[in-house]
């Protein structure tokens, strides 16, 4: 199954709408990628949020770098903003609204569990 969730032709033939995934580089981000995907949608870039000092993700704590090399390896392009938990909120929107300029139509998130996330 993994094989065809990174399976471009397959993927481009029936794309529904452009989209970004949230990306941590965990299970979550990664399970969400693939079920857009087979869903037909066009992931056109991964996101992410580091720390400050670009050295880790805000989330788990993966380095920059590894992010990187994920989104290397999976082919799509990954945007990394730095930002602080303060300023988290804005720096997200203000990224959504940039892709939307883009053209992307949507964002695709993976953790989606926690209640307070959902309220979020």
């Amino acid at each position: 199954m993994y094989g065809k969730c990174l399976d471009k032709k397959r993927h481009k033939a029936g794309k529904m709408s452009k989209v970004a995934v949230s990306w941590a580089g965990g299970k979550d981000s990664s399970l969400a990628y693939c079920r857009a995907m087979l869903a037909d949608y066009e992931v056109s870039h991964l996101l992410n949020f580091i720390t400050q000092d670009v050295k880790t993700s805000m989330t788990h704590g993966l380095s920059s770098e590894l992010l990187c090399s994920q989104a290397r390896a999976i082919g799509t392009p990954i945007i990394q903003r730095k930002t602080t938990w303060i300023g988290y909120e804005q720096e997200l929107k203000n990224t959504i609204n940039e892709l939307k300029e883009e053209g992307i139509q949507g964002m695709v998130f993976g953790e989606i569990d926690l209640q307070e996330h959902k309220d979020w």
